[in-house]
């Protein structure tokens, strides 16, 4: 089955993917566990329907671990990412609001960090938009 959310950058050495944009229905699954709709190698961003951002860490940098820092309308999150092929939640996203987060290594300048926001617009057309730069 093809998932028609999914978006795979080309991928560039560590330290400068560019900028990918994904629009989707907020509700709609995109699951990180069915590939969700962004993939790079390293990570996978996903999106279940009851408006929670997803993440999956594919490979892990060299000194073990990432940290997500969200930020939301009403209180930040702090999570340690320390498993591959599991799924994390990141953020609820209720419409409309927007999110931004942060995914960095920690002791690892040679994996990619990343700044993602969420947008869910929602209304009657039920969109939402993830942006994700690679740096």
């Amino acid at each position: 089955m093809t998932n028609k959310f999914l978006r795979k950058p080309s991928r560039g050495p560590a330290g400068g993917g560019g900028v990918v944009k994904v629009r989707f229905n907020s509700s709609t699954d995109a699951l990180v566990a069915n590939g969700g709709f962004y993939d790079d190698g390293y990570i996978r961003l996903g999106w279940d329907a009851s408006n929670m951002t997803e993440f999956m860490m594919l490979i892990a940098p060299s000194s073990g671990g990432a940290r997500i820092h969200a930020q939301g309308t009403s209180a930040n999150t702090n999570i340690y990412v320390s498993q591959t092929n599991y799924k994390y939640d990141v953020r609820y996203v209720n419409s409309p609001n927007v999110i931004k987060f942060w995914i960095l290594a920690e002791d690892d300048a040679s994996y990619p960090s990343y700044y993602c926001t969420v947008f869910n617009i929602a209304g009657s057309s039920g969109t939402a938009q993830l942006t994700v730069q690679q740096y």
